[in-house]
């Protein structure tokens, strides 16, 4: 299907009627390339939203047509555009992939998106498996310059999820950070990394924490992530 073709097709459409057409593929097994086409051409819709949505979808996608057009969209000049195309890439395979998402890293003037960039990183490298050292460098190097907290405690899972357990201790210590965002972004964290084998750690940093802690929000994330490692310690 030719550009002149979807203009065609899609002339008239709101913008909710293309995010909607975008919706209908969540089912599919597959992205053909008439599909890919159709995503492309609304990666350059005038309407963010659309542009997210297909951001969204890509997530999908496994294939090197959906990496280029969400490699395009890391340059969008809308920041939730960016963030959910690093947060679709995370399921990507490619070398240039791993190129763009270090390039929103170091690079990108928004926090959120390094934060997703980072997370997608780390999916691809656990995933592979491979030159783990490398890439714990690499982080500990983004570390050193790095002076917002919040991409700071991404970082700090990071490296705890490739496996440099000493960044647990800098995660827990986050939980008296003085902002109750972050500290409610390291409950979550903590949730997501807790296991058999640091649950114990996480519980006394937890219960220490919930004797002072005022913001409602962090006191509910706390008391689930202590009801399930709970859960955890009856199974043991």
């Amino acid at each position: 299907m030719e550009n002149k073709d979807l203009e065609i097709k899609l002339e008239g459409k709101s913008s909710f009627e293309k995010i909607d057409m975008i919706e209908q593929l969540e089912g599919s097994i597959h992205f053909t390339p008439k599909i890919y086409k159709f995503l492309e051409y609304l990666s350059e819709d005038d309407e963010y939203e659309v542009r997210v949505k297909v951001a969204e979808i890509l997530v999908l996608s496994n294939d090197v047509e959906g990496d280029n057009i969400l490699i395009k969209l890391l340059k969008d000049k809308e920041e939730l555009v960016r963030v959910n195309a690093c947060d679709s890439l995370c399921t990507s395979f490619s070398k240039d992939v791993i190129y763009h998402l270090k390039d929103k890293l170091l690079k990108d003037k928004s926090n959120l998106v390094k934060g997703y960039a980072i997370l997608s990183l780390v999916d691809i490298f656990t995933r592979q498996d491979s030159n783990l050292g490398e890439h714990i460098e690499f982080f500990k190097q983004v570390l050193k310059k790095q002076e917002t907290q919040w991409v700071r405690i991404n970082i700090y899972k990071a490296l705890y999820m490739l496996g440099d357990k000493v960044y647990l201790d800098m995660l827990v210590q986050e939980l008296g950070n003085r902002y109750y965002r972050n500290r409610c972004a390291v409950v979550n964290i903590l949730s997501e990394i807790a296991s058999k084998g640091n649950y114990r750690i996480i519980e006394k940093a937890l219960a220490e924490r919930l004797k002072i802690e005022k913001s409602f929000a962090v006191k509910g994330g706390i008391e689930e992530l202590l009801s399930e490692i709970n859960n955890v310690k009856e199974r043991v």
